[in-house]
């Protein structure tokens, strides 16, 4: 009897443990920021269970954490039809929809709720469709009824932000953080604002604790490296932008990063090689095409250098006169790219291009000693065309 009940036993302990449900398996890997092992899961167990709506909701949320709009709203939708609560259903819509800029299908799902996340998506259509003003009106009537609402203050915060008020983002920011700490996208605006005032130690106590809260988040650890750049924290700094390398690579401000920090290296070659083959990235943006321009006129690459400045006098042309403002906005990067423009034309021996260049900055201050002869013959009246396309 005692063999009997000992055999009994040691078959008991040979027999695998039970395998876990699908939906309990893919969860604990969304919660692990698994989101692709989530998805093949996911996808595997709604061929076993199409009408399960449950592993819609739940691959709903994985989709959107891999970025994947369409997919996301899909199965949203699917989830919604087979009779999960409009409340579960509708912020993964709401986002969806976000990540594909649908501000239509935002404003006819949301137009005539009354929710705090209504009165979200609703800003947000607004802004996908360059109204700022309407999305502000959104969201300021959001929080007369939802004061404590963290994504709506968040949101708030954001437009601030964009908007050139530091201080106004700032308040939002906080009091975001204060409605629920636990909030990663109040933590990741907090950080911006933070770092829009200069205050980069705050900025890295936010940046953290987003980090804490989503530790792949792309955006928080773009900030985190922008701030280490700052303060100068080049242990911290070195692997993080490893990971961003790896995970980001085609991200500007990424590319950006690296490409100084080969520069800081020594390595011109690579960065002029990295800002070459991310040409066609870095083509709107004047501050990657200032820096590319820098690299290519240190390395006496003439022409490049040429080309990445006027790209900057064009883009800003361009971007004013969509946006019907002056054409000769002297911000610091563009009197900066002038400056080296007619630096590299002279290089060239063409001093009656570096003339033209110098000609909208003839009333600047802070004039370079070798270019005052060329601006005491040039003048302001008639400034030069920007380079054509």
């Amino acid at each position: 009897m005692l063999l009997v009940a000992a055999a009994t036993l040691g078959l008991s302990a040979c027999r695998p443990a039970p395998e876990k449900p699908p939906l309990e398996t893919a969860q604990a890997l969304f919660e692990r920021h698994q989101y692709r092992e989530a998805r093949i899961e996911l996808a595997g167990a709604l061929q076993r269970a199409p009408d399960d709506a449950r592993l819609y909701l739940l691959n709903a949320r994985v989709h959107l954490a891999l970025g994947e709009g369409a997919e996301a709203e899909a199965s949203a939708r699917r989830a919604r039809d087979l009779g999960t609560p409009d409340a579960q259903v509708s912020p993964l819509l709401a986002q969806a929809l976000l990540q594909q800029k649908k501000p239509e299908a935002l404003l006819a799902e949301y137009g005539a709720q009354d929710s705090a996340a209504a009165y979200r998506m609703r800003g947000a259509a607004w802004l996908l469709l360059r109204d700022p003003a309407k999305a502000q009106n959104e969201f300021d009537g959001g929080l007369t009824k939802y004061a404590k609402d963290a994504p709506l203050l968040a949101m708030r915060a954001r437009l601030a932000l964009q908007q050139g008020q530091i201080g106004d983002a700032q308040n939002y920011a906080k009091r975001a953080v204060a409605a629920d700490p636990d909030y990663a996208a109040a933590m990741l605006v907090a950080g911006d604002s933070a770092r829009a005032a200069k205050d980069m130690a705050g900025a890295r106590t936010y940046y953290s604790a987003a980090l804490k809260l989503r530790p792949a988040n792309i955006a928080a650890k773009i900030g985190m490296m922008k701030i280490l750049s700052a303060q100068g924290d080049d242990d911290a700094l070195a692997p993080l932008l490893d990971e961003l390398v790896e995970q980001a690579p085609d991200h500007p401000d990424v590319i950006l990063m690296k490409a100084r920090q080969l520069v800081a290296d020594g390595d011109m070659e690579a960065a002029n090689r990295l800002l070459r083959e991310k040409s066609a990235i870095i083509a709107q943006r004047p501050d990657m095409l200032l820096a590319a321009g820098e690299i290519a006129l240190q390395q006496n690459y003439l022409s490049l250098a040429i080309d990445r400045f006027e790209q900057i006098l064009r883009l800003t042309a361009n971007n004013a006169a969509a946006n019907n403002a002056a054409p000769n906005n002297l911000t610091p990067d563009i009197v900066k790219a002038r400056y080296l423009l007619a630096r590299a034309y002279l290089t060239e021996g063409d001093r009656q291009s570096a003339q033209r260049t110098l000609a909208p900055l003839a009333n600047a201050r802070d004039i370079p000693a070798d270019l005052r002869p060329l601006l005491a013959a040039t003048s302001a009246k008639n400034p030069p065309p920007v380079p054509q396309q």
